[in-house]
């Protein structure tokens, strides 16, 4: 059994847009690495959009901000040549939706 420790780490991005900071980002927080702390930084962010309270504007809202993400993840898959990839993943994503949750990878869904 391999023993995978974390460590306190951090990372900050910043978007300049004009000659002016459009958004700053301070990830901290303990994980394996880079990787595993923004994925742990998207899924605790992505929990804190409360979709059962929302109207139907609000929801399609939230639906075009998601495909934003989409496409930003596509179009990075894309560029490192991995879209197949991607696809295999969306596939395996959609296979496990609507299964008993304690049966998949994806508990959330």
């Amino acid at each position: 059994m391999e023993i995978v420790l974390k460590k306190l780490i951090g990372l900050n991005l910043k978007t300049i847009n004009n000659n002016e900071e459009e958004l700053s980002i301070c990830l901290e927080g303990k994980a394996i690495d880079e990787l595993e702390l923004i994925s742990k930084s998207i899924e605790t962010l992505s929990k804190q959009i409360e979709l059962k309270e929302m109207s139907n504007d609000e929801v399609e809202r939230v639906n075009n901000e998601v495909k934003k993400v989409l496409f930003a993840v596509a179009e990075n898959y894309r560029d490192a040549g991995l879209l197949e990839h991607l696809k295999n993943q969306l596939e395996s994503i959609s296979s496990s939706y609507g299964k008993d949750p304690k049966k998949n990878d994806y508990n959330e869904l």
